[in-house]
């Protein structure tokens, strides 16, 4: 088991194993003979209710940093979920126990009905937290709980190298190797084979190994280094480039806006947001200021001389490298799908700084999709990584560049 596994036993199946042996007392109690009193078994399944819903949002805990969803951790986590699940669901039995209850009370009808709109919005909010806990959906960044949860179902496969590719047999075939960050891994794609890298596969056929190397997160000086330590030569490289690549260890960050998504809130709310799936669904729905102040202070700094002059180098050495060893290099320039004009500049010195070099080609993805609108070109409103379609367009395109339709046609 990783360091990341033992980590994550420790800090979320700790509280929904707590949820599942206090919920199975109090229940017990609330229904016991011991509890006769209509008021005591009426305080009972309050106290439950409220005990199991607090320590099920406390139990919502994940390590810091960048989970990789290795196939152990993604099952933890899905062991996770059914247990925090479990938990609110014993408290909605709670609730609809106290609501059964409340007939019983020596109540004034105003006070029983209020209780009883109290235990209905109780019970409502058990029943939606539970069903949200498993709801997975795409987001642009990994703090959005439904984002964890799409990562654990569609996050495969994971090969022995940590990629999520397949595993390579050894073979004579020709290697093409795709090296970029997250969208190249096809972020927000549930199927690998829609990515273009698994298209290109599909229609190369076994005369070709393609290799996807894609590291969400990644940067043009960490894909250089991915690059640089193939045990093997490949016959063919794709780059796939964006505009916050030349973001690395050396780059002088300073004036960097630090984004923390739920710092806007208040600490009570913040909590909540962090902790009810619920909760943090609703709040992903809409656009973080956060989020647009810290791509804006990317923007500028993309800006400073000292920063493209140091991202220049590095790029030129993806020159060298196919120079020197005599490998086709293809570079896929992707623009900001949102906003393709923001981000023309950084890719115009980008194209610039690799024209130089012999067997370099760049694609401009932009002109490739010049006739979709914004909302096919992304994955949904809150993910901005390429659609299907936009993977499709570009293993169109690439196919033709890789093997020509001669070769093609004369394996068929």
């Amino acid at each position: 088991m990783s360091a990341f596994s033992r980590e994550l036993v420790q800090a979320t199946l700790v509280g929904p194993l707590i949820v599942f042996c206090l919920a199975s007392t109090l229940t017990v109690l609330t229904i016991g003979r011991s509890a006769n009193r209509p008021i005591r078994r009426y305080a009972l399944c309050v106290m439950g209710t409220l005990t199991l819903i607090s320590l099920a949002l406390a139990s919502t805990v994940w390590p810091e940093g960048r989970p990789r969803f290795t196939n152990d951790v993604s099952n933890l986590y899905h062991v996770y979920q059914i247990l925090r699940a479990f938990g609110l669901v014993l408290a909605s039995i709670g609730t609809l126990l106290g609501v059964a209850r409340i007939s019983l009370l020596p109540m004034k009808n105003g006070f029983k009905n209020v209780a009883v709109v109290l235990h209905s919005l109780t019970l409502a909010y058990c029943l939606l937290e539970a069903a949200f806990t498993f709801i997975p959906v795409s987001h642009a960044v990994s703090y959005a709980l439904a984002a964890r949860n799409w990562f654990s179902y569609y996050w495969a496969p994971i090969n022995s190298e940590g990629y999520r590719d397949r595993e390579h047999p050894a073979t004579n075939a020709k290697k093409i190797v795709v090296i970029g960050d997250s969208f190249v891994a096809g972020h927000g794609l549930t199927r690998v084979e829609e990515r273009f890298s698994d298209r290109l596969q599909q229609e190369l056929g076994p005369a070709y190994e393609v290799y996807n190397l894609g590291v969400p997160g990644a940067n043009s000086e960490e894909e250089l280094n991915t690059l640089r330590a193939l045990p093997f030569t490949p016959h063919h490289i794709v780059l796939s480039y964006i505009p916050d690549d030349f973001m690395s260890s050396d780059t002088n960050q300073e004036g960097l806006f630090q984004f923390r998504p739920y710092d806007s809130l208040s600490p009570i709310p913040k909590t909540v947001v962090m902790r009810s799936y619920l909760a943090n669904y609703l709040f992903w729905l809409f656009p973080q200021p956060p989020m647009v102040e810290f791509y804006n202070s990317i923007w500028q700094m993309a800006e400073r001389a000292t920063v493209q002059n140091a991202h220049t180098k590095t790029l030129r050495q993806f020159g060298r490298y196919s120079q020197n060893h005599h490998i086709p290099l293809t570079t896929l320039l992707f623009p900001l799908l949102r906003d393709p004009q923001r981000s023309k500049d950084i890719l115009t010195r980008a194209r610039q700084a690799l024209a130089p070099f012999q067997d370099v080609q760049s694609i401009e993805v932009s002109r490739l999709i010049a006739d979709m609108p914004m909302s096919a070109t992304v994955i949904n409103n809150t993910d901005d990584h390429p659609s299907a379609e936009v993977h499709r367009r570009i293993a169109e395109h690439l196919l033709p560049l890789i093997a020509p339709a001669s070769q093609r046609l004369a394996r068929e």
